[in-house]
Order: C-alpha cells, then structure tokens, then sequence
C-alpha cells in the first residue's frame, strides 16, 4: 500500500450520479442527490467525495516542504524516507500517512499562506504530524509558535523525523520553543552575512549579483564581479539623448 497524497489541484466537478458509487475506505459514499467531486491523486487513483463531506482526520500526516525543488539534499523523497522511518519508530504504519506537500516555500512564510500543504493541515487536523526537521515546519518563531499552540487546542502531536521534536512527550513543548528560536536565530545570522558581504563588494566597486543594468555589462577581473561601460550601448544612449535634446530645442524656437 503506498503513501496517499492530496492534490487539490486536480479537482473537477462533475454531475450528480445516478448510482450510488462505491464505498472507498476512508471516505463517505455520497448520496445520489448529492454534489459530487473526484480527486485524482498523484499515483493517477481516484477518489470521489462529496462537495462537502464530512472530514475524515487523517491517523498520521507527513508534512513535506522543500524551498527549491533542485536541492537535492532536502529533496522530497529524502524527508519522505525519514518520516516513514520515524512513523516506525513510533509505532504508526507509515503507510496509512496522508502527505501535505509545499514545493518551493520559505519556512518563513506564513503558515496559513502554504496552500498545498500546511494551510490543509490546520483544516484536516491529523492526529499525529511528522516533517523531517523542525525548520520544514517554520522558520520563524511566531510561526512556530502559532504551529504549537494549534497543536495543542485540537489534540495533535508534533514530531520530527530526526527524533529532535516530539509534543507528546514530556517537556516536548519547551524544546520546540527552544528549537524554534534557534532556527530563526540561524535564519537571521545568514541574513546578516549576506547583507555584511553585499555591503563589502559595493565598497570595492563590485557588482552584487545578477544581471548588469543596461548599458553595462558584468565582467570579471581576478575572479571577481565588476560592472563596465558597454561602448555600443553606451553610444547608442548618447545618440539617443543628443537627438531628444536637439528636438527640444529646435522645437522651442
């Protein structure tokens, strides 16, 4: 049995059935008369439900985040992988786990923001939440925090893959805290180099990153970014303000 995952995307609205259809484990069979909805899931399965069923809440849920799809060393099968483990670990069958996906998202972005994935498990509210490390959660503090406090109002537990994180046990919730904090403290160190080395190469003359504005170009000197006069740009600038102010003058004549 492989792991389920939503796709809200893939939803269609289609026509009242004459039939009942058949009962699928986990959802409601809809009645005839009923608005119906089919979800196709990513392994090309289908789902039908009513238009607004009743909610099922999920047993477990692994919630996966990744901010750029390319980075392989926090790739989705990677976090996958390590939740399944951890479900084990656990005593759950990973199995039977619901996955909430956000591809290319900032852990620190609101979670409410996070459509795919998290904004759904703050609607499905899954008994027991496993992510990889902490920071696919959040990266912010006050997120995090929200994250917790919800947690707590409607029952679920949070855990993490690499067994840093688990709400359920005692003292669960002030290691969160502690762990939250140091992920935005992390976040805003790297923020602060990088902004301390822009700040160094614009003292040298150098150009930052991306593409040079036009009419210069990048070119490197000893390994190293600068910005320079592009000479058929350039001229081409100068003719076209020496023909913008001869016909401002000839035309106030």
């Amino acid at each position: 049995m492989t792991t389920k995952t939503l796709a809200p995307s893939a939803s269609v609205q289609l026509s009242t059935p004459k039939q009942s259809a058949p009962q699928t484990p986990g959802m409601t069979t809809p009645k005839p008369s009923a608005p119906v909805k089919r979800h196709v899931t990513r392994s090309g399965a289908d789902v039908t439900a009513l238009a607004n069923p009743t909610p099922v809440r999920p047993e477990l849920a692994f919630s996966l985040r990744l901010s750029i799809s390319s980075d392989e060393s926090s790739s989705l099968a990677v976090q996958r992988r390590a939740c399944r483990a951890q479900a084990v670990a656990l005593g759950l069958d990973p199995d039977t786990a619901v996955e909430y996906i956000d591809e290319d998202v900032s852990g620190a972005s609101a979670l409410e923001s996070r459509t795919e994935g998290m904004a759904r498990i703050l609607v499905d509210r899954p008994r027991v939440v496993i992510a990889w490390k902490l920071d696919r959660f959040a990266r912010s503090v006050s997120e995090f925090l929200k994250l917790v406090t919800w947690s707590e109002e409607h029952g679920v537990t949070l855990a993490t893959a690499d067994g840093a994180l688990n709400t359920s046990t005692p003292g669960g919730h002030l290691v969160a805290t502690i762990l939250a904090a140091l992920a935005q403290w992390e976040r805003e160190m790297i923020q602060d180099r990088v902004t301390a080395a822009h700040a160094e190469r614009r003292e040298q003359g150098r150009w930052i990153a991306g593409r040079a504005p036009f009419p210069y170009v990048m070119e490197r000197r000893d390994g190293k970014a600068y910005l320079a006069e592009d000479p058929k740009a350039f001229a081409l600038v100068r003719s076209q303000i020496r023909s913008h102010l001869i016909w401002r003058v000839g035309g106030s004549r």
